[in-house]
């Protein structure tokens, strides 16, 4: 049987003092069929320099560069670049359980769902737990995905705590906003999907990062 291989999409922009714990959480996994697709988004610090170090340590490790237009953006250069058969998303300042490729692997081999969706937790920036935010195990098949994502009973607007069969982006426009974005992807992607998976388990830590800009107060350009 041939194994699935992730594609894991991260856009960064100025984010030197906390993508490599980003980077290391993905890349001491045991599971190993995977690529890092990291879009340098116009970055001003020492970004592109950390995460090219990177590549010549791993060759499953992918830096592109744009000029700054948002994580929008970034995102959709690295949908273009993957090539694998589900694609899953990371912010540069979140970071990974130990076990998510293996975990969600098992979830992708026993049902095969266009969408899989996992728990999460909140932490803070030295890595205590702020909430957990479990899923509860729903399997809906041959069925009208986008009701259930619009209705927002067990799901969330998040990217990045979903996987995705790589199918389900043809056609998916990639809105170059600083704000919102997941939403309106989410949106083109449920209503691609025709089934769906959720799962309890728990492997993405979202750092509640003040300077995290979808956490910003608002301002003009977002």
């Amino acid at each position: 049987m041939t194994k699935t291989k992730y594609s894991i999409v991260i856009p960064a922009f100025n984010a030197a003092l906390y993508i490599d714990k980003c980077l290391d959480s993905i890349l001491n996994q045991n599971y190993q069929d995977f690529e890092v697709i990291i879009v340098n988004d116009g970055s001003t610090d020492e970004t592109l320099k950390i995460v090219n170090d990177y590549t010549r340590s791993y060759s499953n490790v992918i830096v592109l560069s744009q000029d700054n237009a948002g994580p929008g953006a970034a995102r959709e250069l690295g949908v273009k670049h993957a090539s694998g058969n589900y694609i899953m998303f990371s912010d540069a300042d979140d970071y990974w359980d130990s076990n998510f490729l293996a975990g969600i692997d098992f979830c992708i081999e026993k049902w095969g769902p266009d969408i899989l969706e996992f728990g999460y937790r909140k932490v803070d920036l030295n890595g205590e737990i702020i909430s957990n935010h479990p899923m509860i195990h729903t399997q809906y098949t041959n069925a009208n995905c986008v009701e259930y994502y619009v209705d927002q009973r067990n799901t969330t607007n998040y990217l990045c705590n979903k996987v995705f069969s790589a199918k389900m982006f043809q056609g998916v426009h990639f809105p170059h906003l600083y704000a919102g974005e997941d939403a309106a992807v989410l949106l083109q992607l449920f209503v691609n999907a025709r089934s769906y998976v959720s799962v309890s388990d728990i492997y993405y830590n979202y750092v509640m990062s003040p300077k995290s800009l979808c956490r910003a107060p608002f301002n003009i350009k977002k």
